[in-house]
């Protein structure tokens, strides 16, 4: 019996596989990226927030760590490293239950995972056929989805679910000036509030709806 979700899991690692080329071109600092939605700090937070730069901006000196900041991202790095261990690790877990032959270990943290990501793809796709073998399916899926947030944190990127704060020109809202709650969903941009008032052609569940390649 097939898995339940297993043409999720495989549709995640092969979007991992395409993500990492992203990764690579954000591994530079000035590489520009979406500004990432930053979660709104309570008042006592916010306080603290300050307190410590201040305190940081007058201990400061020409030797204080940060002064000399690494050449590349050091959070994309660490995204790329987590991909290529979490790709040896699993892929050494299919080998253990299929039999199939082994590749070869990764010559280093950051070596591509191409390899070991196909060889998942393929041994899953055998292993989540049988019932015994779904605990591996299960643990496979739970590694893409931590690593897809991951990318999708340090990318900047939407992803469906994500709530959004925006100005409309031509969206007439409960909320004054213009805003309104939206949501990405399906590829687009959703008006959750019911109550805009937009032209567009295009609907979904009587709700109107923006492509975000627009």
């Amino acid at each position: 019996m097939q898995h339940p979700d297993l043409d999720r899991v495989m549709s995640g690692l092969a979007w991992i596989r395409d993500a990492r080329e992203n990764l690579l071109e954000a591994l530079y600092p000035g590489t520009p990226v979406p500004a990432q939605p930053l979660d709104p700090l309570g008042l006592d937070l916010q306080a603290l927030r300050d307190a410590e730069a201040r305190v940081e901006c007058m201990e400061r000196s020409e030797t204080t760590l940060g002064e000399s900041p690494a050449p590349i991202r050091l959070d994309v790095f660490d995204v790329l490293v987590d991909i290529t261990r979490r790709a040896y690790l699993n892929a050494w877990a299919v080998h253990q239950a299929s039999g199939h032959p082994w590749l070869y270990s990764p010559d280093s943290t950051i070596t591509d995972p191409q390899p070991w990501l196909g060889y998942i793809h393929f041994g899953i796709n055998q292993l989540g056929h049988e019932e015994k073998h779904h605990w591996l399916v299960d643990e496979i899926g739970r590694n893409a989805d931590e690593l897809i947030s991951r990318i999708i944190r340090v990318l900047g990127l939407i992803h469906d679910g994500q709530t959004i704060a925006a100005r409309v020109p031509g969206v007439r809202a409960s909320p004054p000036g213009g805003s309104a709650p939206f949501r990405a969903a399906r590829g687009a941009i959703v008006c959750e509030s019911g109550t805009c008032e937009a032209s567009t052609s295009k609907w979904w569940w009587r709700r109107p709806v923006w492509p975000i390649k627009e």
